[in-house]
């Protein structure tokens, strides 16, 4: 069994053993479409425990290389050690983790929304070599962080080149907004825009896309996990309109993995629903983890949404679209 152990070395090997569990996928002419379904209730009702042991703290860092492909600097505090205990026993979004590996692409780019410090863009990095990532974070704690990570896994980034951070957030429109977590402060991953008295820049999806020249061409994977009140539903819709038109002339759509956050606060079921069907004008089928199904009928939406409340999606097109 792989080691989840404290070093104090910061790490420059190459990453080894990395793996995933082996998805259930269709391949068909080429195109990805999603995992059988069978295969999902099987993840979502495990863990990847088995693959690291316990962890230990009193060191600078965590060397979780042999089963990740990366480490993490180590931060004695209630929200880190929470992390990396569930992260070391494989509770931590497993299903992040598989997706990643079933659809992040060698020497494409993957672009992730919300990077916190930055487990899932290393996986990224480890995972597919010559990927390269954009990372959006706004939160200045969990972006120091986030930097802090990436020099210790200095050797996956060759150079820094494969690493790109925005620290803007993205919003309905470009220009500033506040932003900050009242509940825990900065660096928990739960930051968000109005939330706080710091005032930070925002891009909407189009600046986003035209300042860091992003082409859906070369992107693999679209992961997005925003929080509320000024989050995914002041962003999806434009980013719907931006994908929908690119596929309409011929592009490649690459799949989104999409948090959902809105029906657990202030915004309410109806604001998801609306969401989702913007989705379903680029997307053909949704992958509602926490309901294991399948679907691209809105009412089956409508009744994960009002039971769940709250959760993931992964969002692809069928099997031909991208011949």
């Amino acid at each position: 069994m792989a080691s989840c152990s404290p070093i104090v070395t910061r790490g420059t090997s190459a990453p080894t053993n990395v793996d995933a569990p082996t998805t259930a996928a269709t391949t068909l002419n080429g195109a990805r479409t999603l995992p059988a379904l069978n295969f999902w209730n099987a993840l979502l009702t495990a863990n990847m425990a088995g693959l690291i042991g316990p962890n230990a703290l009193g060191a600078e860092a965590w060397d979780l290389r042999s089963s990740y492909g990366f480490s993490l600097n180590h931060q004695n505090d209630g929200v880190f050690k929470w992390f990396i205990d569930r992260l070391c026993s494989g509770q931590w979004e497993p299903q992040s983790f598989a997706i990643l590996k079933e659809y992040v692409r060698e020497d494409s780019l993957v672009l992730d929304i919300g990077a916190w410090l930055g487990p899932l863009a290393l996986y990224a990095l480890a995972v597919a070599p010559g990927s390269r990532v954009l990372a959006v974070e706004p939160d200045p704690v969990a972006r120091q962080l986030l930097a802090d990570n990436l020099r210790l896994n200095r050797a996956l980034l060759q150079a820094d080149q494969r690493v790109t951070v925005c620290a803007h957030a993205l919003a309905q429109t470009s220009g500033t907004a506040t932003f900050g977590n009242a509940h825990y402060g900065f660096g928990d991953s739960m930051s968000k825009l109005g939330d706080g008295d710091l005032v930070v820049p925002t891009l909407s999806w189009e600046q986003f896309v035209h300042q860091y020249q992003v082409d859906l061409d070369v992107v693999s994977l679209i992961k997005m996990d925003i929080e509320v009140s000024g989050g995914e539903e002041h962003v999806v819709p434009d980013m719907a309109s931006h994908i929908a038109a690119h596929r309409a002339q011929g592009g490649q759509v690459p799949p989104l993995y999409l948090s959902l956050h809105t029906p657990s606060y202030s915004c309410g079921a109806e604001t998801t629903l609306q969401l989702l069907q913007h989705i379903l004008r680029c997307y053909d089928q949704l992958l509602l983890l926490e309901a294991q199904v399948v679907t691209s009928n809105i009412d089956k939406c409508r009744c994960f949404v009002e039971k769940h409340g709250h959760g993931s999606v992964l969002c692809v097109v069928s099997p031909d679209a991208n011949r």
